[in-house]
């Protein structure tokens, strides 16, 4: 008669003892819990990673002409992204953090590949995201004309939130059709910066130029 509960023989964590919570060895519960069994694979394809990656891609190319396994396959990917998707996303940001290069690189060699479904994806994302879309497009604007600064859309819906969508220099409400205006201009020695830059109306925006602040507030008032 198997014991209704049972200690685990690599941690000593005490579970029932059921399929649920130990391993399994030929359809009955081994004394090795879950977790344990979990780390041990693991640590296992991390010391045999390119056999791993071999076996995987010649299991592919054998039976990827099988629909009913392809689709198995994908649903369990699926469904394994939807239950870590905040430690897959994790994973990622360190990753780019750590692999800015590469990611740059691989970036651009998909969008190359994947033209048209890129550009269904940037077209998708403005249609959900038009305020963010309008201020990655001014901020690019600005990086176009000064290389040197950091500006970027984040940093541009952040001043529209901290203005109330109202012009710096007149405070009437802006809209959709606000500029980025360079408190120092850039033709001054100003920079591309968060700290120099405001939200303005066009008339504003046009008619500063490329005068000094205190001249243009001189000729407003």
């Amino acid at each position: 008669m198997e014991p209704l509960t049972a200690s685990c023989v690599r941690c000593g964590q005490e579970y029932p003892f059921t399929r649920e919570f130990f391993a399994v060895n030929k359809g009955k519960p081994i004394r090795r819990c879950r977790v344990c069994d979990r780390k041990r694979v693991l640590a296992w394809r991390d010391d045999h990673r390119e056999e791993c990656r071999a076996a995987d891609r010649a299991r592919w190319r054998e039976k990827k002409s099988d629909d009913e396994w392809r689709e198995k396959r994908y649903e369990r990917r699926r469904q394994y992204h939807t239950d870590h998707r905040d430690e897959l996303l994790e994973k990622n940001r360190q990753w780019r953090a750590e692999n800015p290069e590469r990611h740059r690189e691989n970036a651009r060699r998909w969008a190359t590949e994947n033209r048209a479904r890129c550009a269904a994806n940037n077209r998708a994302w403005r249609a959900r995201n038009p305020q963010l879309a309008r201020a990655h497009s001014k901020a690019q604007h600005a990086r176009s004309r000064d290389r040197s600064g950091v500006l970027s859309s984040g940093d541009v819906a952040a001043q529209f939130a901290r203005q109330h969508g109202r012009c710096f220099w007149c405070g009437e409400k802006v809209g959709e059709t606000y500029h980025i205006d360079h408190v120092i201009p850039l033709a001054k020695g100003g920079k591309n910066l968060p700290d120099n830059v405001v939200i303005a109306c066009a008339t504003c925006n046009l008619s500063k130029g490329a005068k000094h602040p205190m001249d243009f507030a001189g000729v407003m008032y």
